[in-house]
């Protein structure tokens, strides 16, 4: 155990350092990516074939990360996770290259996207798992996970300003290019951490043995298919999540029309939603310098209520692009805490033998909510358009994930810590 005082020594250190260096290449090729292809796509084929391809991709890599994920707790990290990237780069490349071809059949190019989806390796989880290995106290493991997800932000926000200036100084396909460079590149140097190898290293975890003769009821192979989100703890972390993600999907159609209504116009969106990522930058700073008294369990109730909270008052705020602005800004603050809390949860209640699967479980949770909330959204503009209706819509939806606040608020103080989660929350 290292002194005190020292916990941010461990930022200093050159290792951890060019392994951020590496998140970050990741991270912004990754955010670009989606863009990159977007605008390649319509260049050739138009808009709403280029909208079904990255359909396709994201619902694959969402639905497909816990089972990659699972590969790794099941066979080992030194085992899975370099065959699977080098896999990975090549079906990319061959992705893209099917991408630019005018001849290449419909079909070829979902099926290109579907195999390039669903080969990477849970590379993330692997780095995330690795904190609590790196980090030598409590409070160094926190400031790891605020830090990534910190970066995590930061790519969001990068990813598409750098898609987009590729995109002016070259035509689209060689932007794509440049962004599948980058992201190959990326996913290869990962290897040159020594973190991120004495990681891999290490032998998967012991897995429990099955109790012999037990008879295998239809419910037991149930929650063996579905894997440790049949866990009641695991689906505690991640519902504030999938919440979260709801609501991020019902803004993505309410503030393109806030935008449009109040703003100027459609291309302010970008600045709009700019806003829940600003709030989430200094949510995670401030996060990582405070010290919380609080159990995890009760910061995750009380920050999944400082998210919903203010987008309560969509419904008045929506008709001032300046007013909506701000109430995304205050919500946003809770976004990365939310991220990192739920990995610092993960770490301390959930066993090492699944800790992968369930890291990839926070960003599938907000993930499928966000598909959840921006089809929702989309239906109800069908059927009763104009902002005023979405934004009451939204009031309503924030109320509601106060009420699944409060009740995980009573559950979590209800519930008496476990004396290791007691104690790493005094540390914290």
């Amino acid at each position: 155990m290292r002194p005190p005082g020292t916990e941010r020594a461990v930022l200093g250190d050159p290792r951890a350092l060019w392994l951020f260096m590496i998140i970050v290449v990741r991270r912004v090729a990754g955010a670009a990516f989606p863009v990159a292809l977007l605008i390649a796509v319509a260049d050739t084929r138009g808009l709403v074939i280029a909208a079904s391809v990255q359909a396709v991709r994201v619902a694959v890599a969402t639905f497909s990360t816990p089972f990659r994920a699972r590969l790794i707790d099941r066979f080992g990290r030194s085992r899975v996770v370099l065959p699977q990237t080098l896999v990975a780069a090549v079906t990319l490349v061959l992705f893209v290259a099917v991408v630019g071809d005018d001849r290449a059949a419909l079909v070829l190019i979902y099926v290109a996207c579907v195999l390039a989806a669903v080969a990477p390796a849970a590379v993330d989880a692997v780095i995330r798992s690795a904190w609590a290995e790196i980090g030598r106290t409590e409070r160094q493991v926190k400031l790891l996970h605020s830090v990534d997800s910190l970066l995590e932000e930061t790519g969001f926000l990068l990813g598409p300003v750098v898609a987009s200036a590729l995109l002016l100084a070259m035509s689209p396909q060689q932007g794509l290019w440049a962004v599948t460079a980058a992201a190959v590149g990326g996913s290869l140097l990962v290897f040159t951490s020594s973190h991120f190898r004495t990681a891999l290293r290490r032998p998967p975890a012991a897995r429990p043995r099955a109790a012999e003769r037990t008879p295998r009821t239809w419910r037991a192979r149930l929650r063996t298919v579905a894997g440790p989100i049949a866990q009641p703890s695991l689906r505690q972390i991640v519902l504030p999540l999938v919440m979260m993600g709801t609501s991020l999907g019902w803004l993505g159609l309410l503030v393109p029309q806030v935008a449009t209504a109040s703003a100027g116009g459609l291309d302010r969106t970008g600045y709009l939603m700019g806003a829940i990522s600003l709030g989430g930058v200094v949510g995670g700073f401030r996060y990582a310098l405070v010290t919380w008294r609080a159990s995890l369990r009760t910061r995750h109730a009380v920050l999944l209520l400082a998210f919903a909270g203010p987008l309560a008052t969509a419904a008045l705020t929506w008709s001032s692009a300046w007013g909506l602005a701000v109430v995304l800004a205050v919500s946003g603050l809770a976004v990365t805490p939310l991220y990192i809390n739920s990995y610092l949860m993960i770490d301390d209640g959930l066993p090492e033998d699944v800790r992968h699967e369930a890291n990839t479980w926070v960003p599938v949770g907000n993930n499928v909510g966000y598909t959840i909330g921006i089809t929702a959204a989309g239906l109800l503009t069908a059927v009763a358009p104009g902002a005023r209706t979405l934004a009451l819509a939204q009031s309503v939806l924030a109320v509601g994930t106060v009420l699944i606040g409060c009740w995980l608020l009573r559950t979590a103080r209800t519930l008496a810590p476990r004396p290791a989660e007691e104690a790493a929350s005094h540390a914290i």
